[in-house]
């Protein structure tokens, strides 16, 4: 089993709905993992993984699409990731474990004819699998000459090499495992989508074809939605028709991109060690601007998105310093790399920030008394669509009496971006006659320039 990090989009609850259903069902079935691009289906997969293993019952087989594709044909490829699979089983049972001191079984990247000598010796079960490799790997030989001599695709020589694989991948599943259970083969197949299009339906195929075995489930992480449309574009037939012969059951993985990015900014909060609650306080503050402006950014974004903002995050703070860092500066870096990453990449830019300024002046030409306010223009209602001053609902429900502080946060945020020019010192001015804390314009300048490096030079399209 591998390790995995921890479960921050909230996945162990389908997780587990899927084991459940494995575990109850007697039958053979494909099952689609469905989500778009960066949804977390490989994580799932790897998670399932790790819960399949625990069990003595089943044989898990991990077949990465893309990255097993240069293989003439996707069934060799598969049929390698098959004896991966039962290396790694055999690798754990108790006889190996007992009898294989000298370690032949789990030093070896493959089944060597010593090591197979060695199982069928052991008798039991070790024999059987030793007759089981030894029957996979000659079809595997068999395939390599069939592609070599382009017969691959003859009828014939398929349809026997599929009965001989399923006829001996049935053997597996007579077995009684060391927990009295009939075993069973687990297929996880991941990466369909970064196959080319042709590709993607000829691993369909081959999968379709191979496992139609007892006691056999195939799980099959799959953009439907981009596999469909390849489907038609190719053939132009309904894709998701022709989707349904392959899949039985289709488990659906929601994107869930608020939990994920909620549970990443919480263990950015663990960063900040021995100090008050004013950070925890903040970074929840910064959360909400972006959740619940009426722009709905997050609508933009995907957790793979989020992945890269986390490290882009962290990094610029252990670049600055977090001994250096402030809650109003942590409030301005979260905010300001969201913003120019994901909305404008001309976010923080000396002309547009001018520009903007020099637009806040004229309008308070108009006003009898202007304040500081007036003269700061709104960054966060711009591209958040975020009012401090009039706060949506759900803010005020869910933070009760820090509305103030957000208004507070949100001035310092407005006034941290237009000094990040090195201008505008006349408004610290201004701040020291309302009693407020002055800003540190190197230092806004400093922020802004590791804001624009992390945010990278790319633009998102759309």
């Amino acid at each position: 089993m591998s390790d995995l990090p921890a479960d921050k989009i909230g996945r162990q609850g389908l997780v587990n709905k899927i084991k459940y259903f494995i575990d109850m069902s007697n039958n053979s079935s494909c099952i689609a993992l469905n989500g778009g691009w960066g949804s977390g289906k490989s994580y799932v997969i790897n998670m399932l993984q790790n819960e399949f293993e625990k069990s003595a019952e089943y044989v898990v087989i991990n077949y990465d699409a893309w990255k097993n594709n240069f293989y003439s044909d996707p069934l060799i490829a598969i049929l390698y990731c098959l004896l991966d699979g039962i290396k790694d089983y055999v690798g754990e049972l108790k006889d190996s474990k007992g009898k294989f001191a000298k370690g032949l079984l789990v030093s070896g990247k493959k089944f060597g004819n010593e090591i197979i000598s060695e199982m069928k010796k052991s008798g039991g079960k070790l024999a059987l699998f030793a007759g089981i490799i030894e029957t996979i790997k000659n079809i595997v030989i068999a395939s390599e000459k069939l592609v070599k001599h382009q017969k691959f695709e003859d009828f014939n020589s398929y349809q026997t090499l599929l009965k001989d694989t399923q006829k001996t991948l049935s053997q597996i599943t007579e077995f009684i495992s060391e927990d009295g259970k009939k075993m069973r083969l687990i297929v996880l197949v991941d990466e369909i989508d970064r196959c080319l299009p042709n590709e993607q339906l000829i691993v369909l195929e081959r999968l379709h074809h191979l496992f139609e075995v007892k006691n056999c489930i195939v799980i099959v992480a799959i953009n439907q939605k981009s596999t469909a449309t390849t489907i038609h574009t190719l053939y132009g037939i309904n894709g998701y028709e022709y989707l349904c012969k392959f899949f039985d059951l289709t488990f659906e993985l929601c994107p869930s991109v608020e939990k994920y990015f909620e549970n990443l900014l919480n263990e950015f909060c663990g960063k900040f060690n021995n100090v008050n609650d004013d950070f925890a306080e903040v970074i929840e503050y910064a959360y909400g601007c972006i959740r619940y402006g009426s722009k709905n950014v997050l609508d933009r974004v995907d957790n793979r998105d989020i992945s890269r903002y986390y490290e882009s995050l962290i990094n610029l703070c252990e670049q600055y310093g977090y001994d250096k860092l402030n809650p109003y500066y942590v409030f301005f870096i979260i905010l300001a790399l969201f913003i120019r990453k994901f909305i404008s990449h001309s976010f923080l830019s000396k002309h547009e920030i001018n520009e903007n300024y020099q637009n806040k002046i004229e309008e308070s030409k108009t006003l009898s008394t202007p304040s500081m306010r007036d003269l700061v223009f709104d960054y966060l209602l711009e591209y958040l669509g975020f009012d401090a001053w009039h706060l949506p609902e759900e803010i005020r429900e869910k933070y009760n009496h820090g509305n103030q502080n957000i208004k507070i946060y949100a001035e310092y945020f407005n006034e941290m971006v237009m000094y990040s020019t090195g201008c505008f010192s006349v408004n610290n001015a201004m701040r020291m006659y309302e009693h407020r804390v002055r800003i540190n314009i190197e230092e806004c300048k400093m922020l802004a320039s590791l804001v624009n490096i992390y945010s990278g030079e790319q633009k998102r399209n759309g």
